[in-house]
C-alpha cells in the first residue's frame, strides 16, 4: 500500500508537465538572450508572431507548486 501511494503521488506530481523542445523559449529567456527588457522583447515577439516569423505554443510547466500553461516562442526565419 505504501508503494502504491508513493507511485500515485509521483505520477500526479509529474503528470501534465510538458518539456519544451529545443528552440522554444519564454519571453523572459528571449529578453535575457537579446539583452532587452522583457516588455521590449514582448513587443518584438508579438510583431514576429503577427508577421508569421515566430511560432507560439503553450507548454505546461511547474511554477512553484502549480502546473500552469506558459507561452513559449521559437523564431522560424
Amino acid at each position: 500500500m505504501v508503494n502504491l501511494l508513493a507511485d500515485l503521488a509521483a505520477a500526479l506530481e509529474s503528470g501534465g508537465i510538458d518539456i519544451p523542445p529545443d528552440g522554444f523559449l519564454t519571453t523572459e529567456q528571449h529578453a535575457a538572450a537579446a539583452g532587452l527588457s522583457v516588455s521590449q522583447a514582448g513587443k518584438v515577439i508579438r510583431a514576429g508572431v503577427i508577421a508569421g516569423k515566430v511560432e507560439r505554443r503553450n507548454f505546461r510547466v511547474r511554477n512553484g507548486s502549480r502546473v500552469v500553461p506558459i507561452p513559449h516562442y521559437r523564431v522560424t526565419l
